[in-house]
């Protein structure tokens, strides 16, 4: 068995978003992310994040200087007396996810729900962001 090595060269940012985390921790199931999708309408963003496995209170949301953070661990469960577990492709860990937007977003307006594992976080554009339509008048 090879071990792995957190200042192995192979596993760099760059070797994991070519290819997708086959290298070091995440290949043996010891760390995740959460799949995340961002979407912008006019008045704002919506921010889905997969987060299956835990519990509402396990994620910390926060928005601070224009950046939205996601906060969280899942953690193994213990296994029963007298079990051992024989094969596992569940993903454990602590995760933090941050986002930046091109637009201004209203602090004040920023709320989350959580459903069914998918955590979405609500964003509203601050107003003098939101395109609007000016009326040309004539004289």
């Amino acid at each position: 068995m090879v071990s792995y090595s957190t200042n192995n060269c192979l596993s760099t940012p760059w070797m994991d978003d070519v290819f997708g985390g086959l290298i070091g921790p995440a290949r043996r199931g010891s760390s995740w992310t959460p799949a995340v999708e961002v979407r912008e309408n006019e008045s704002g963003y919506v921010v889905t994040a997969e987060v299956s496995g835990l519990a509402p209170d396990a994620i910390d949301v926060t928005f601070e200087n224009g950046l939205l953070t996601l906060k969280g661990e899942k953690t193994r469960p213990e296994a029963g007396e007298g079990e051992q577990v024989r094969h596992a492709e569940r993903r454990y860990g602590a995760f933090a996810r941050r986002f930046k937007f091109p637009v201004a977003v209203d602090a004040e307006n920023v709320s989350a729900t959580f459903e069914d594992g998918l955590l979405v976080v609500q964003l509203s554009k601050v107003a003098a962001a939101q395109p609007r339509r000016i009326e040309v008048k004539t004289t």
